[in-house]
């Protein structure tokens, strides 16, 4: 009769683990001092040697020649726990014994009994978080003063769901996703044996294909067998083919999509995809690691530890990487990340998935520092050659008549003005009057003001015309009587409310203005303010530019 691959080739022996060797070499030496514990708990992912470390343990205690650091194999204790039929080993699936009742029946009636052949009673615990809690209860007394033949060896996926009154009592061993390297050699070494023609690249795909879990690797293994049929060799089409996985060829037309600002393509591409019902999700994360594996081979180049790739898969690679920057390769990867968490609630998948990948192949270029530098360079030469037209006559406009609450203002006299920096005090004063009462709406509009100032028994308030609406703000009765009320509190005299507005005059443009006009349609300026998002605060004539040689 057939054997799965993954029952087949289970560890036998510590030294056949795989990728949990510190475990493996404390629980040995454990075993060689006779300094073990009467409680364990192996937490860790599924298929990575848990429930199998614990079958070794069992057979390393109850082997004939033992406790001994390695079981023989051969003994029936030994060959017995491997055929799941021991008498004093007991293996319980928590799923399906969760009560207390359970528990009792089990485990907690048969303890007085002792061992009917073996050294130990050894009770096996899969997936013990499934416990209810009144069944842990019923353990704890247990555990704690446990009689000298028994032993708990228990295996749980979820540690965090187990009771800390459990966990105190227990001793904890974290077992560690598998390397996709040692997994990939384990997987050679029972194709080698079995006598299966299959590439090493074929061999790494599937590796990676079982995160990290070396039991779903064996059996994606066996899966790709029986798609090829007997005696068949199996190539990286036939993996791909067989599990279901996204090829590193669209992985590759993706990103040269990308590259290309192509979006039909993409589209296409997604189209495909769904036509043939790939998980979209798993492409959005293989499009993640692919990007991941371009960062890798643009700053390190080839390396095989990083970049377990076969060698015509890393040139392609590698010449794809040279069609990004790093900046650029870095941004991908983070809008991926935020594209697979959007994926993982969007009731249309592939529309979220092609919107974001549209914004993907659209994203701005970043431009090569060595080239900024030229287009500054270029800058500075233009520039140069910049003068400024001789200033032009001002056209002649009739007054306008001012805007005001009362008569028109008649210009002050130097004598009738207040010094300046008097006036600045004062009207800080006043603003902080008025915000000290609370009065935030008139103080934003003084904010907006153009100028503030006290002239003879007037305080003058000046708008620019684009912020004419403020003064209907000030001019408000109530408004216009508390600022009165705060600025004769403040100054010590009564002050009268004057609010302009300043005439806007259409003025023939000044060289400074005619100056700024040609450098902002200057295309080597445009590309320079966009490249880095910013805007032309001064132009300064290149006559001012440079400080006068002494």
């Amino acid at each position: 009769m057939h054997q799965v691959i993954a029952r087949k080739w289970r560890p036998q022996r510590f030294e056949d683990l795989v990728g949990q060797e510190a475990i493996a070499r404390t629980l040995q030496n454990a075993l060689r001092y006779r300094r073990w514990h009467h409680a364990y708990i192996f937490a860790g992912p599924r298929g990575v040697g848990k429930t199998t470390t614990a079958r070794l343990f069992a057979k390393a205690l109850n082997c004939v020649q033992g406790p001994t650091p390695e079981p023989c194999n051969e003994c029936p204790p030994c060959r017995e726990i491997v055929q799941g039929n021991a008498l004093d080993v007991l293996e319980i699936d928590a799923a399906s014994h969760t009560g207390v009742d359970n528990v009792r029946q089990v485990i907690l009636d048969t303890l007085a009994l002792g061992p009917a052949r073996d050294r130990y009673r050894i009770f096996i615990i899969d997936e013990c978080h499934q416990l209810s809690t009144s069944a842990f209860n019923a353990l704890l007394k247990t555990l704690e003063e446990p009689p000298p033949h028994v032993l708990f060896l228990m295996a749980t996926t979820e540690l965090h769901k187990v009771p800390a009154t459990i966990l105190s009592r227990c001793q904890i061993f974290e077992f560690r996703l598998i390397p996709e390297g040692k997994i990939a050699e384990r997987l050679r070494r029972i194709a080698d044996a079995e006598g299966i023609a299959i590439s090493d690249s074929a061999l790494r795909r599937i590796a990676r294909a079982g995160q990290g879990s070396l039991r779903d690797a064996q059996s994606l293994l066996e899966q790709a067998v029986s798609f090829a049929g007997p005696g068949e060799p199996i190539s990286d089409e036939v993996v791909t083919a067989a599990l279901g996985l996204i090829g590193t060829e669209t992985l590759l037309l993706a990103a040269e999509a990308i590259a290309d600002r192509d979006g039909a393509r993409l589209l296409r591409l997604v189209q495909e995809l769904s036509e043939r019902g790939y998980d979209l999700r798993h492409f959005c994360r293989d499009l993640m690691a692919h990007f991941r594996n371009l960062l890798v081979a643009k700053v390190i180049g080839r390396d095989r530890e990083l970049l377990p790739l076969s060698e015509g898969e890393m040139d392609q690679l590698l010449a794809q990487a040279r069609r990004f920057h790093e900046e650029e390769i870095v941004r991908a990867f983070r809008a991926l990340t935020e594209l697979e968490q959007n994926l993982r609630y969007a009731s249309e998948p592939r529309f979220s998935l092609e919107v974001g990948l549209l914004r993907l192949a659209h994203l701005e270029r970043v431009r090569p520092l060595a080239q900024v530098i030229r287009s500054l360079e270029e800058l500075e030469r233009r520039l140069a050659h910049l003068t400024p037209s001789p200033p032009a006559t001002e056209m002649a406009t009739p007054p306008r008549a001012e805007s005001m609450e009362d008569a028109p203002l008649r210009p002050q006299t130097p004598s009738s003005m207040e010094s300046s920096d008097a006036a600045h005090t004062e009207v800080e004063r006043l603003k902080e009057e008025l915000r000290e009462r609370g009065k935030m709406l008139i103080l934003g509009a003084l904010d907006k003001a153009k100028a503030i100032e006290i002239a003879g028994e007037a305080l003058r308030v000046t708008f620019p015309p684009h912020l004419a609406v403020h003064r209907e703000t000030l001019l408000d009765r109530t408004n216009k009587q508390v600022i009165e009320a705060v600025a004769r509190q403040v100054i010590g005299r009564p002050l009268t409310l004057q609010v302009r507005v300043e005439e806007d005059r259409a003025r023939t443009p000044s060289p400074d203005q005619r100056a700024r006009a040609v450098v902002e349609a200057d295309p080597i300026v445009k590309a320079f303010v966009k490249t880095f998002k910013g805007e032309i605060v001064e132009i300064v004539p290149p006559e001012k530019a440079m400080p006068e040689e002494p």
